[in-house]
């Protein structure tokens, strides 16, 4: 049986940090989208998405990043990716979601790049 997505959150100053875990598909794509905008509807607008403990990334999961970065963006916040295993890196490149997103090689950097 495939492991569901299981994602936290914590909250750094004024970014947001998912921590996703699992796969990442059709079936999560849904509720972690729902859940940066409901973050939004209580004011966040900087989100950092921890991909370190992601097993597998589909079509919908990088969908929902899109839809969610989109979304973030046009409210004037942003949403940056760290901590990707060489697995999911290899998916972000195949497709050049690597030049459309901010990458950084973990939490600690990714939630430091919003103060520059």
């Amino acid at each position: 049986m495939a492991e569901a997505l299981h994602f936290e959150e914590q909250t750094l100053g004024d970014v947001v940090v998912l921590i996703l875990q699992g796969r990442f598909d059709a079936t999560a794509a849904l509720p972690v989208k729902n859940r940066i905008r409901s973050l939004m509807d209580e004011e966040s607008r900087y989100f950092v998405v921890d991909l370190g403990k992601v097993s597998f990334i589909d079509s919908s999961g990088l969908g929902a990043l899109v839809a969610a970065l989109r979304h973030v963006t046009n409210s004037d916040g942003d949403l940056r990716l760290a901590n990707m295993t060489d697995k999911i890196q290899q998916v972000f490149s195949l497709i050049r979601l690597d030049k459309v997103f901010n990458v950084y090689p973990d939490v600690a950097s990714a939630v430091t790049s919003f103060e520059e």
